[in-house]
């Protein structure tokens, strides 16, 4: 669920980062709580205009970005398996942001978002003057 949520390109060519610790959204993350409000409605409230498979332009959640897991791919996974996998592919990577930045806030908690935003800036802002 990472690969499609972490960084959504826009129709427009523009980029919606997730409310994340590793990828380049640089707003303030210094609680859980405060980020789960932005978590979800990155996630489940914002409508973005992306650009469909066909080419034409259309608008989604994050969470309609989300492929299940098919049991055609992979044979060994249930019935009951693929019709869960869209709900515990969302759980786990909310567990996953939510423990990555638990432990920044732990560890790092004056500096992290400060040097993050420098490598943001550096990587991603100022990416074309380079």
């Amino acid at each position: 669920p990472d690969r499609f949520t972490n960084t959504i390109v826009c129709a427009d060519g523009t980029s919606v980062p997730r409310p994340s610790v590793i990828n380049s959204f640089t707003e303030e993350l210094r609680d859980l709580a405060a980020w789960w409000e932005r978590w979800t409605a990155f996630m489940f409230e914002k409508h973005l205009a992306v650009t469909a498979k066909d080419g034409s332009p259309t608008s989604k959640r994050p969470v309609e970005l989300l492929v299940p897991i098919k049991r055609a791919k992979y044979p060994d996974v249930t019935d009951e398996e693929e019709a869960a996998s869209l709900p515990l592919q969302t759980l786990c990577l909310a567990i996953f942001d939510a423990v990555l930045l638990h432990l920044m806030n732990t560890i790092a908690p004056t500096t992290w978002q400060p040097l993050k935003q420098q490598l943001v800036d550096a990587l991603v802002t100022r990416k074309q003057e380079r």
